[in-house]
């Protein structure tokens, strides 16, 4: 039976995520909503079209609260992970209970190359369930665009009210980006480790030169995952989850890395 030891503090801010990415749906909502309301049904003067900026500006205000804390939980996550990586990989007990059935690779014996093995393991999951997230991503932003386009062309008066929303729209953007840009980085470093171990032929004891580039890897991957990481998407990753494990089974194999 597979257990985490950081599985509470995952759950956590997987659930303060969500809650994140449901206040900013809801405010993009409010958001549709005032500019019916300003030019559609009613005068921008009228109490509905100020509740709804009032509620916009809650929701956004909601939002930033819950996404500072919704990063604080990953930081403390990434924490617990890479520990729990050291110890699955070098045999020590920084703590108190270790991961079960999390890799795959309890067949190796301890040292940089099974360390290296679970980072690759982490990397390529990571990468595979990210390019899986990218195309809703770019829907669920072009949505909140278009929406943005469509206030610029019925013109808002009010200032204020306008400059309320741009955060809004601009922080789906920002995390558009990050989501591009770390799949991005993330395929360099699976790359990376494709040819490491294709370099390395099957052979599991490393040189002093094969350590340092395995370290460089395992750094570069866990350095990415921590400042510029966040949760994948848990639906993508039980929907992909399966097939992955065969893949990821195969390419040990074609990598000659030693399978149970």
């Amino acid at each position: 039976m597979k257990k985490i030891p950081h599985q509470k503090i995952i759950d956590k801010s997987r659930r303060i995520g969500q809650i994140t990415k449901y206040l900013l749906f809801v405010t993009s909502c409010f958001f549709a909503a005032d500019l019916v309301y300003r030019k559609i049904i009613i005068t921008p003067d009228d109490i509905p079209s100020g509740v709804l900026s009032f509620l916009e500006f809650v929701g956004f205000a909601l939002y930033l609260l819950f996404n500072t804390f919704s990063n604080i939980c990953f930081f403390r996550y990434s924490i617990d992970k890479r520990t729990d990586l050291i110890d699955n990989s070098l045999g020590s007990s920084f703590l108190i209970k270790k991961s079960e059935e999390y890799f795959s690779n309890e067949n190796l014996e301890y040292g940089i190359y099974k360390l290296s093995v679970n980072d690759f393991e982490n990397t390529f999951f990571t990468y595979n369930i990210s390019k899986s997230m990218k195309v809703p991503s770019l829907i669920y932003t072009s949505i909140v665009i278009i929406m943005l386009c469509f206030s610029g062309i019925l013109g808002i008066k009010d200032v204020w009210a306008f400059a309320i929303k741009i955060p809004v729209v601009a922080s789906l953007v920002i995390d558009f980006i990050r989501l591009w840009y770390f799949e991005t980085k993330v395929q360099n470093i699976y790359q990376s480790f494709v040819q490491f171990f294709n370099s390395l032929s099957g052979r599991t004891i490393l040189t002093d030169t094969e350590n340092a580039c395995a370290l460089k890897n395992i750094i570069d991957y866990e350095s990415l995952h921590t400042w510029w990481g966040f949760h994948l998407d848990s639906k993508i990753f039980k929907k992909v989850n399966s097939p992955l494990k065969n893949e990821w089974t195969a390419m040990k194999q074609n990598l000659k890395i030693p399978v149970v």
